[in-house]
């Protein structure tokens, strides 16, 4: 009896030695499975900054370039005109173009669009050759460049609120319209009235004949 006790609990003991390291390696196996599903589950959610169309996302990458460009040629045109009428122009140019920044770089924020952080070579380069100019001479060269480069904007804007995919930048180029149509109107009323420059698209730093004065008032071109 006693020997068939042993062998009874030899056996048993034996079985146990084979299960408990198949049981562990179950045990441990679990929260493996449990992280893989949890890792499917993160990668097949949307992701928060949501997606853009790409012709989209470019679209907000150069108005963000435009923004610093005219903010800072705001600010070299409050330093270097003598013209009250242009300071004024640039301050509002200023101030309007950092409130379109901020809506710019919130659009690009939910949508996840890395936005330039620096001007575009060629704003960079109307920049340096402006802050050379004081004046009269700067508010010609000024003024002919901000009504080009607002006439060329609004039809970017116009095109843009048609064709654009995402409903935050379809609105915000068709809200942003007025504000940039605004700017070419001011541009061109304290523009040479004569300067074919501002509508043909002559050169930023072009000649200063017929430009207005330091007094605001119209000069007249000697015949």
């Amino acid at each position: 009896m006693k020997s068939a006790n042993r062998l009874f609990l030899s056996l048993l003991a034996a079985a146990l030695l084979v299960a408990l390291p198949a049981l562990a390696q179950q045990g441990s196996s679990a929260p493996a499975m449990d992280q893989n599903s949890q890792t499917i589950a993160a990668s097949s959610a949307p992701a928060s900054t949501g997606s853009m169309d790409q012709a989209d996302a470019q679209f907000l990458k150069k108005a963000a370039e435009d923004d610093m460009a005219e903010i800072q040629l705001g600010q070299l045109a409050m330093q270097n005109s003598t013209n009250n009428d242009v300071k004024a122009f640039a301050k509002q140019l200023v101030e309007d173009h950092t409130k379109d920044l901020e809506k710019v770089k919130s659009i690009a924020e939910q949508k996840g669009v890395q936005l330039p952080t620096s001007l575009d070579p060629k704003d960079q380069k109307t920049l340096d050759e402006l802050s050379k100019l004081h004046g009269q001479p700067f508010d010609t060269a000024f003024l002919r460049h901000e009504a080009r480069d607002h006439s060329k904007d609004i039809a970017k804007f116009k095109d843009e609120s048609k064709k654009a995919q995402d409903p935050a930048v379809k609105s915000y180029a068709e809200n942003d319209v007025h504000t940039l149509q605004h700017h070419l109107q001011i541009a061109r009323n304290l523009g040479p009235a004569s300067d074919t420059a501002i509508n043909s698209g002559g050169g930023a730093l072009g000649s200063s004949t017929g430009a207005r004065g330091d007094n605001g008032k119209q000069q007249q071109t000697p015949r």
